[in-house]
């Protein structure tokens, strides 16, 4: 399974960091571009699409070194029998969620807010939610 995904015109938001997959001597390479919605070239998520096609614009799944990135520790707390096989995700001492990874039937990380799961598919979704959440 990849890392990337081809998201959804509504994933699309100023700052996110999205991917271009581009032919270089014979294999692909995916660049990361840091989305522009105000630029005309393919720092704009439209432009990147016309430019490149739907299909060579992607954004990267989640991964643990993503979450590491934003500052939560990522890891199997021990709970003896009710010790889960997903690891938790971790904030300053508290758990708020267990990372799923790619290949799982669940695919990303599920954060619990005030007893909601909310389903997080890649890094701009939790930069976004830290941002809101001042964490």
């Amino acid at each position: 399974m990849s890392k990337y995904y081809v998201p959804e015109l509504s994933e699309f938001y100023h700052g996110c960091v999205f991917y271009i997959r581009y032919r270089d001597t014979g294999s692909h390479v995916f660049k990361p571009v840091i989305a522009d919605i105000w630029s005309t070239g393919m720092e704009s998520p439209r432009g990147a699409i016309n430019m490149y096609g739907e299909d060579n614009v992607f954004m990267k799944y989640l991964d643990k070194s993503d979450i590491e990135d934003l500052g939560f520790e990522v890891k199997i707390v021990d709970m003896g029998e009710d010790t889960s096989e997903y690891p938790d995700i971790i904030i300053d001492g508290a758990t708020v969620g267990q990372f799923y990874e790619k290949d799982s039937p669940h695919n990303g990380c599920n954060i619990e807010l005030y007893n909601s799961f909310y389903k997080i598919n890649n890094y701009n979704e939790l930069n976004k939610l830290q941002k809101m959440l001042g964490i």
